[in-house]
């Protein structure tokens, strides 16, 4: 459903427009005419401005004008860009456009004002993007083909080719939409199909792989069941493995008693070894508390001697920094003399030699040290060798001996499972013969029903396979014809009507509209289309331009409240523009205002309600009065 119902417009700097305001609802039949007062046009009504709030309809709309342009709209005679304001309603809706073009407060927008609230975007690009999702059937190819109807548009049904008449239909009626959508279904439905053959195909794979898996597991039943020896073979294996047990026991108890042995020894070893480490370590600390002793006497003389070393140097160096020269003249003064550092300088050579001797003395205590703490650790490791050397050879012998020890109870552990793993067998002997034949059974049981569950997919499979040939057939018919199927209910119509229509304007049915193949053929009179003359494709272009109409009211519930005849009387004599009238009059009955544009008009005498003025000034700028 789409029920237009137009307001007003108003226009700032549009094309040729300055300001203007213009009632679309209520109208009746208004005339439209024009006065071009600017000299440079050459013309008394052309390029007043007729059309140009038209225009600005279909731009505020969509963002273009009827003719395709979307630049280089603003008046040229102003530079403060230009703005189209619409108001309208669709369903019932209020909507409210407001689309301006590098308008100085504005900039370039689009504004959406649905009941009163803003709904428009970030900026022109996302405002579009949700007017196409609010309003996506209101379209630049239905307002020119339905609502603004006139000679030379780009939407006129008859300027289309045949096959471009077909695409118009299509569009218009919708009719390209239902196919999409079919197409759609088709196409799921066949993805269906498909994954339902792939997943009955996977079925089957998985099945055969049981199947085959499951025939392995018999032959395994029926072989172990074959392998399976009397029960007095079971107590000759138990015998052995007992025999082979007790030897293997009686080995550990011997080698068991001999580790603990060793260990012992070697414990007592290790004892002893650490008695002398400890002994030695005694001795090296007493010796090193003496000559701590003796290093802390001497580091007390060293630092008596070399702070009067210092102090000597100190003074010898003032004393020494005194003159009795004059800096200035190099004379002598008088009266002074330089001090006398003899004695100190004795006094320092004592001291030295005194700290050189010290540091002999001490140099010499520390390799006495030394040689005490080489000689203790010598001794001890002469001591000990022999020890250690016992050591690490008790130790690499109870080494060996723990990892037979461990390898003979793996093999002990080894017996008991095995042995185990006997007695269970004698104990459920005849457990395991049930066991293998139920198994056999079940086996064969699972087999018979993988035979029916692939027999079943197999059938599944084949009427899964005829689906989709009956499928795919449909999707190459609905490409191929199913187009052409949709449109004939639509074109009979639209042929029906016009030939209503032909005889209300020519007196005659006759003309023509069919689908011939991907072509829609435009008659009248027999004659194509592009054979008739200026006054009859005038006529069949308001013909089939109505009958179009018509076929959206029935099938798509279509109407406008507005409606707008460009020029459409060109070529046309009173007679022949009075019939249209009367058509237009009596056929177009939810039309409220009729707005007839003409530079024709009182040559033709068409009647109105209102006449609106279109007048461009010496400026080149147009208003309405």
């Amino acid at each position: 459903m789409l029920k237009l119902n137009f307001e007003k417009i108003l226009i700032h700097h549009f094309l040729s427009y300055g300001d203007a305001e213009i009632k679309l609802d209520n109208r009746g039949y208004v005339l439209v005419s024009g006065i071009n007062r600017k000299m440079e046009d050459n013309a008394k009504s052309n390029g007043s401005g007729k059309s140009s709030w038209v225009s600005a309809i279909c731009f505020a709309l969509t963002g273009e004008t009827i003719q395709g342009l979307h630049s280089n709209l603003p008046n040229i005679q102003f530079d403060d860009g230009c703005y189209v304001d619409l108001y309208f309603n669709v369903n019932g809706v209020k909507y409210r456009l407001l689309r301006s073009k590098d308008d100085k407060k504005l900039g370039t927008d689009l504004k959406i004002y649905i009941n009163g609230e803003d709904k428009s975007g970030k900026g022109v690009r996302e405002s579009q993007q949700l007017l196409d999702q609010f309003l996506p059937d209101i379209t630049s190819q239905l307002i020119g083909s339905v609502i603004i109807l006139g000679q030379g548009l780009p939407f006129k049904f008859s300027s289309n080719t045949p096959s471009g008449r077909k695409e118009m239909l299509e569009k218009l009626s919708k009719s390209d939409f239902m196919i999409q959508d079919i197409k759609l279904r088709i196409d799921k439905r066949l993805d269906e199909l498909v994954n339902k053959i792939r997943e009955n195909e996977d079925s089957t794979l998985k099945l055969e792989t049981e199947k085959s898996l499951t025939n392995q597991r018999l032959i395994n039943y029926k072989t172990e069941l074959n392998n399976v020896g009397p029960c007095d073979i079971l107590n000759i294996s138990i015998n052995d493995k007992n025999t082979a047990l007790i030897s293997k026991e009686s080995e550990k108890d011997i080698l068991t008693n001999n580790y603990n042995s060793h260990t012992n020894d070697l414990e007592k070893l290790n004892s002893e070894y650490n008695e002398k480490k400890e002994e030695n370590f005694k001795k090296l600390d007493l010796n090193r508390i003496d000559h701590d002793e003796i290093s802390s006497q001497f580091n007390s003389k060293k630092s008596v001697l070399s702070n009067n070393i210092f102090s000597l140097k100190s003074e010898i160096n003032k004393l020494k920094s005194i003159t009795d020269v004059c800096p200035t003249c190099g004379q002598k003064i008088p009266g002074a003399s330089k001090p006398d550092t003899t004695k100190q300088e004795q006094e320092l050579k004592f001291y030295s030699e005194q700290l050189d001797s010290l540091n002999s003395e001490i140099n010499l205590d520390t390799a006495e040290y030394n040689a005490s703490v080489k000689a203790l650790n010598e001794k001890f490791n002469k001591e000990s060798s022999d020890l250690k050397e016992k050591i690490n050879d008790l130790s690499a012998t109870t080494s060996n001996e723990k990892l037979k020890i461990d390898l003979i109870n793996s093999e002990i552990t080894k017996l008991k499972i095995e042995l185990t793993k006997l007695e269970s067998e004698k104990e459920n002997y005849g457990l395991n013969i049930k066991r293998l034949n139920d198994s056999i059974e079940e086996t064969n049981k699972l087999l018979i029903s993988i035979d029916e569950k692939l027999f079943y997919n197999s059938g599944v499979n084949s009427d899964l396979s005829e689906h989709l040939s009956a499928v795919s057939k449909m999707n190459t018919l609905v490409k191929r014809d199913f187009r052409g199927f949709l449109l004939i209910n639509i074109i009979d119509f639209i042929n029906n009507k016009a030939k209503e229509y032909c005889s209300k304007v020519f007196n005659t049915d006759d003309i023509e509209i069919k689908l011939n193949g991907n072509d829609i053929e435009l008659n009248f009179s027999k004659k194509p289309y592009e054979n008739l003359s200026g006054g009859e494709k005038q006529k069949v272009d308001i013909i089939t331009q109505l009958a179009i109409r018509d076929m959206m009211c029935r099938y798509l519930d279509f109407s406008s409240n507005l409606l707008v005849l460009d020029e459409i009387f060109d070529n046309l004599d009173s007679l022949g523009c009075d019939k249209v009238l009367n058509l237009i009059s009596t056929e177009l009955t939810d039309v409220e205002s009729l707005f007839i544009i003409s530079h024709h008009a009182n040559e033709l005498s068409i009647p109105y309600d209102y006449e609106m003025v279109v007048e461009k000034d010496t400026n080149g700028i147009s208003t309405i009065n």
